[in-house]
């Protein structure tokens, strides 16, 4: 009995021996400074130019002054007129790259006034700058969205996409337009390129012989045509 209580005690002395010198060691050590890594957003950010302009030779009657809605009003046209239109986007200087996509809708106050010659001049004009368009003739409301596929960069050299320079009024338009006005309403939507291609169509995965809009177009067209609930 006496020889395991020893036993008991020497154990114990060893244990508090081994805890007491390991309290006493030292080691070198250092810590560093924190550093806090700040990740700030960019943004996206156009301009829609809208102007009006007349050449210097051009001696029809009608005019054009600023709107108060930043458009342009146009006066005393005529069929045949050569309306000067410069419609195009800007990219802002603090913008990061993007893909940019302009809507045009052509009213008029002149039921089922034929609007598909200036459409189609319009269309044919910017698909010479490289712009796509979802023109079709079957469409009532007359509405058209161009997409550009080159990127806008406020660090390169692309950093305005003209869309059209002119409007010309139709010969076939006769005394139905008189003392009535036409519209053409512009409006602009930008979407970054980091993660996407270029606007375009692209075979569906479902059925490679039907051609659907890629997520860069999907996106331009979702923000410029509004959700009905």
């Amino acid at each position: 009995m006496k020889t395991k209580n020893i036993l008991v005690l020497a154990l114990s002395l060893c244990l508090v021996a081994i805890i007491a010198v390991g309290g006493t060691l030292a080691y070198f050590t250092t810590t560093t400074d924190p550093k806090e890594n700040v990740f700030t957003a960019g943004k996206v950010a156009i301009e829609l130019v809208d102007e009006g302009f007349k050449l210097p030779d051009d001696d029809s009657p009608w005019t054009f002054e600023d709107g108060t809605d930043g458009g342009v009003s146009y006066s005393m046209v005529a069929p045949g007129n050569h309306i000067g239109k410069n419609v195009s986007v800007k990219i802002d200087p603090n913008s990061l790259d993007c893909y940019v996509a302009v809507k045009v809708v052509f009213g008029s106050t002149v039921d089922n006034l034929d609007m598909s010659e200036i459409i189609e001049d319009i269309c044919a004009v910017s698909a010479e700058k490289g712009w796509l368009n979802d023109y079709n003739a079957e469409n009532d409301d007359n509405a058209v969205i161009f997409y550009q596929p080159e990127a806008l960069s406020a660090n390169g050299q692309y950093k305005e996409a003209p869309l059209f320079s002119y409007i010309n009024i139709p010969t076939s338009w006769g005394n139905e337009i008189v003392n009535n006005s036409f519209t053409v309403t512009v409006s602009a939507a930008a979407v970054q390129t980091v993660a996407l291609d270029p606007p375009a169509m692209v075979p569906s995965t479902e059925d490679p012989e039907v051609l659907v809009m890629n997520t860069a177009m999907q996106q331009l067209h979702n923000l410029l045509t509004p959700v009905i609930s």
